[in-house]
């Protein structure tokens, strides 16, 4: 039986895709969990409005991703923290912080998973982390962490 697929079924294909199949697993399975739908001209036009209009909103996604990357390129996101000896922060930066910092600065909503960082930040300095803003749209974040007035004095000066 030839089938239309509604939702990706693993080892079988993705959505929209035509797909032959036993009669009893499209009978049995398939269709009544929703997963496939019988193929029929109507069903088939049907499915071709769908990838294009979800084509057209992926392009849609893809520009506005790359709008973003361009306008992260642009700036720098800068955090103060106390520090000690060695440029090591007492605290550390987190994603979440950045993601923070950059929906103030640019407007637009970052979820901090989007963020890739293998660890926080815990040291001074300039540091770039990577973002995946769409599929394999990626951009990078330049992050400057500059010491708190009078952090270092306060670890050099000697207990009395």
């Amino acid at each position: 039986m030839k089938i239309i697929l509604k939702e990706s079924v693993p080892k079988l294909g993705a959505v929209g895709d035509v797909v032959v199949v036993r009669d009893g697993y499209a009978r049995n399975f398939l269709i009544p969990k929703d997963l496939a739908m019988k193929l029929t001209a109507g069903n088939l036009k049907m499915v071709e409005q769908f990838k294009k209009k979800e084509s057209l909103r992926v392009m849609a996604e893809e520009e506005k991703a790359n709008h973003l990357a361009a306008q992260i390129a642009k700036h720098e996101f800068h955090f103060t923290a106390r520090a000690g000896k060695g440029d090591k922060l007492f605290g550390s930066i987190t994603s979440a912080q950045i993601a923070e910092a950059m929906a103030a600065k640019l407007g637009v909503e970052i979820d901090k998973r989007d963020l890739v960082l293998e660890h926080s930040i815990k040291t001074l300095g300039t540091h770039e982390v990577k973002i995946n803003l769409f599929r394999e749209i990626k951009g990078l974040v330049k992050v400057i962490i500059e010491a708190e007035e009078g952090s270092e004095m306060a670890a050099e000066v000697p207990a009395e």
